[in-house]
């Protein structure tokens, strides 16, 4: 297959970075040698289906170099003396990003439709295993000699074996009842169907648990008897048909032992276009997976048995054990198991860990510095070369969040699980374990994979920090790739009013950002996108928005948003409030002086970077911990049950004349955020209030505070002065006023710049509390209903307060006293009336309003 010149290019940058040095400080490959040890061993004791594992885990997470390491580390499963050999066979797709690239040979034999695949794939199993035979070199250069000549000779040698003798046996049992006649014409024992096609059979009913005689057939040692029992059930009086199956494979592995088949990209067996989806075994295009698992059980239960790994990153490869409804003939004994999947490949930092972390302001948005946070993909990748590598670098992070496709980088509206790739690598989207949606991120949109739940239909995935597909998910919003010189800097006051190309750069990309959050809409009030009980996510999205519009406008002369570090640049704090909220109205109050002071103090300037967020599950953060978020971009989302506080961004102070100098925690604060979705506006934020400086931390008190309360009706953006709490053995009169609180109530486009009219009701819905049937209802009809259904739950189904008795009423009043209305107040007495039952219906509960002495009055059946 002829590529052209810029795949040609790509494929040699990316064979170059697979060549880079492996970095193992996290002990992976003994991690994934004890996995295939475990399995191995399980095989031997008859606790597994088939001799094979599943490695899974996102793309560019370094899998396919882990096996080529693993196949080269000298590690042995056994004892030193015995040599290993690595089959590396790739199934990947010619088009896509991943490397090594896969032999079209080999895969047109994988992926052609047989009639009968498991005779097929067992015929290539042992084409592998005489090619082996007969190698006479090392071991150490048994993987670089498996070019395309030798996969050819296997291929061509397993068309071959499919007719001999050894599989002959095999392949007639796998064309069905009425292939296996004895001389006589009486039918044979095996009861073995014809693939996947048929609706009373499947792929897996070919393995030695249909057979009559297992045993005879696998175990080792025992070829002749294996022929004999196999002659006798299928009627075969052939001579060579006595060593079988088994015999040839105790022959092949009595000589070489310690082999392992890896089978990397093993998802292209599936060929199914939603790797999510919940494919029928009787089908042909999940046969093929199901026919290669059926061939490896062939494989004899010894100690030194092959053993196999497949490779993938969608998740789908470990639902190898389908429901009753797919398939009952393919479904695996009861006697017999599955090996759990293998995902964690801790290949995190690697280049961080080993090359050192930027440690200047001017390192931080530098390509060849942030490339080393994240997977290891991007430090190999990026290298020490020029500009030209930068790019390519940063055009194969937008595409591995599109699941490597080309042209949907400018091609809006997104999917919804596009939509949930952009903002989840950024805003820190959780996705629901059971969604469908948690398989496809993990396979096509480099979400990783945490967890496998033992039934293979939950996935507990997650982003992680990594500036480079921040970078890379903030350049898709632009789309602008070729477009001329970027927009000239604001200048002046960081409030000022925003320059007409910012506006209109800006403009399109509030679209873009309305189409993501619209695809995002149907999974927050299903639950499957959790959006935070408060409305978190909206803040978190709300900020993103903020920290977009601040890099656009600090963008300098000549340069366009697809450049590198375009978004991972640091901003002035001011500007980057300034560009969250309209601060216009509280421009010329007191409170947004001492604001300014204390962001600017002593010609230092206070900096922040907020390119993504990232989640504290068990710590709340010092200053080390905090310059480390400030180097990675990163704001932190506080862990749960964190009091007054649910977000965290880092500030750093120093001048514009020292980017070069090296970075100081006692230099580092922190901006917290609180998020709620209260309807009334409550109580203003304070340093003693619901702001709290966390116990364990060492910021005594934070630089700013930031309240952003967006389920309220009324918009209003208010400056507090939050003074210092003194010191231990100091007087109260010398607290000093050194943290300012911002209280923004409502979403309204006069509190936050970055909210227009369409956004407006599309954010107020995701704020809405996700256990609120309510929100479901369209019309007026439905929301009675649901109250209806929902006695004692919402404010206009509480039994309003009885009506006082006649004798107990007070002298003068008239008529029975009014309930209180929604809104708090009292409602009118014919309200009153029409809401509860008519008076003199309910009785038995005393009044709120009698007369001192009065007793109150009780129920009749008391």
């Amino acid at each position: 297959m002829m590529l052209s010149t810029q795949n040609w290019m790509n494929t040699c940058r990316l064979e170059e970075a697979f060549k880079t040095e492996f970095i193992d400080d996290n002990k992976i490959v003994g991690s994934l040698f004890d996995y295939v040890a475990h399995g191995r061993s399980e095989w031997f004791r008859y606790n597994l289906y088939s001799p094979y594992g599943v490695l899974v885990q996102s793309s560019m997470s370094g899998k396919s170099r882990l096996l080529v390491e693993m196949a080269s580390a000298g590690l042995h499963l056994h004892d030193e003396s015995t040599d290993q050999y690595v089959f590396f066979i790739s199934l990947a797709n010619p088009d896509s990003t991943g490397f090594p690239m896969s032999h079209q040979c080999v895969r047109d034999f994988f992926l052609t439709q047989w009639d009968l695949p498991v005779t097929k794939y067992t015929a290539f199993l042992l084409a592998c295993l005489e090619q082996l035979d007969a190698y006479e070199k090392s071991s150490k250069d048994w993987l670089g000699a498996q070019n395309l000549v030798f996969w050819q000779r296997v291929v061509g040698n397993a068309h071959k074996l499919f007719s001999s003798k050894y599989v002959e046996i095999l392949r007639r049992a796998e064309m069905g009842p009425s292939a296996n006649k004895s001389a006589d014409g009486a039918k044979t024992n095996t009861r073995i169907s014809s693939g996947a096609a048929s609706d009373d059979g499947g792929c897996d009913s070919l393995s030695r648990s249909s057979l009559d005689a297992p045993d005879a057939i696998c175990q080792p040692g025992q070829g002749e008897a294996a022929g004999a029992a196999a002659r006798q059930s299928t009627g075969d009086s052939s001579e060579g048909a006595c060593k079988g199956l088994a015999h040839r494979f105790y022959e092949l592995l009595h000589r070489k032992r310690n082999i392992l088949f890896v089978f990397d990209g093993a998802g292209s067996l599936f060929n199914t276009a939603d790797p999510a989806q919940r494919f029928d075994y009787r089908d042909a295009e999940a046969s093929r997976f199901v026919a290669l698992r059926a061939a490896l059980s062939f494989f004899p239960r010894e100690r030194h048995s092959p053993f196999a790994l497949m490779t993938d990153t969608a998740p789908r490869i470990c639902m190898s054990c389908p429901a009753v409804q797919c398939d009952r003939s393919a479904r695996i004994p009861r006697s017999s198991k599955l090996l759990p999947p293998f995902c964690l490949v801790a290949s995190v930092d690697a280049f961080a860990a080993k090359l050192g972390q930027p440690n200047t302001m001017n390192q931080l948005w530098d390509w060849r510095y942030y490339s080393r946070y994240g997977r290891p993909q991007w430090g190999a990748c990026v290298g020490t070369e020029s500009e030209e590598r930068c790019s390519f670098f940063m055009t194969l992070a937008r595409r591995k969040i599109l699941g490597g496709d080309a042209g949907r980088e400018c091609a809006w509206p997104k999917t919804p699980t596009e939509a949930a790739a952009i903002l989840g690598i950024r805003a820190c989207v959780s996705i629901n374990p059971r969604c469908p949606a948690a398989h496809v991120l993990a396979a096509r949109h480099m979400c990783s994979v945490f967890h496998i739940s033992g039934d293979y239909e939950s996935v507990v995935t997650g982003y992680f920090s990594e500036p480079a597909l921040a970078q890379g998910a903030a350049q898709l919003l632009d789309g602008d790739y070729s477009d001329g010189p970027g927009t000239a800097a604001n200048g002046g006051c960081p409030y000022a009013r925003i320059t007409q190309g910012v506006l209109e750069r800006w403009g399109r990309r509030a679209e873009k950002f309305r189409s993501l959050l619209s695809g995002l809409q149907d999974g927050v009030a299903m639950g499957l996108v959790e959006g935070g009980s408060r409305g978190e996510l909206v803040g978190r999205v709300l900020l993103l928005m903020g920290w977009d519009l601040a890099c656009l406008r600090a963008l300098e002369p000549g340069r366009r948003p697809s450049e590198s570090g375009v978004f991972l640049r640091a901003v002035p704090v001011l500007l980057f409030l300034a560009s969250v909220f309209d601060l216009s109205p509280v421009a010329a109050s007191p409170s947004f002086a001492r604001l300014e002071r204390l962001l600017e103090p002593d010609g230092r300037r206070a900096w922040v970077r907020c390119t993504h967020f990232i989640r504290a599950l068990d710590y709340v953060p010092d200053r080390r911990q905090l310059l480390d978020l400030f180097r990675r971009g990163a704001a932190l989302i506080t862990k749960d049950c964190q009091p007054g506080v649910d977000m965290y961004i880092p500030v750093y102070f120093c001048e514009d004349t020292e980017f070069d100098e090296e970075l100081d925690c006692a230099r580092v604060s922190a901006i917290l955020v609180q998020c709620n979705n209260c309807t009334r506006m409550g109580p203003r934020p304070s340093a003693d209030g619901w702001m709290l400086a966390p116990e364990d931390g060492d910021l005594q008190p934070p630089l700013l505070s930031l309240l952003m309360s967006m389920g309220t009706e009324e918009a209003s953006l208010e400056l507090i002065d939050a003074p210092t709490p003194a010191a231990p053995g100091s007087s109260a009169e010398g607290a000093a006023c050194r943290c300012v609180s911002i209280a923004a109530f409502g979403l309204s486009p006069a509190v936050y710049r970055v909210v227009d009219a369409r956004l407006q009701p599309l954010l107020r819905s995701m704020t809405a509390n996700q256990g609120d049937p309510m929100r479901h209802c369209d019309w007026d009809c439905q929301r009675r209903l649901v109250r209806l259904l929902s006695p004692g739950q919402y404010k206009e189904t509480a039994p309003p307060p009885p009506p006082a008795r006649a004798q107990e009423r007070p002298q003068g009043e008239g008529v029975a006293l009014a309930s209180p209305g929604p809104d708090g107040r009292a409602a009118s007495p014919a309200r009153a009336g029409t809401e509860g039952p008519p008076a003199g219906q309910q009785r038995g509960r005393p009044s709120k309003h009698r007369r001192k002495g009065d007793k109150p009055a009780h129920d009749d059946g008391a």
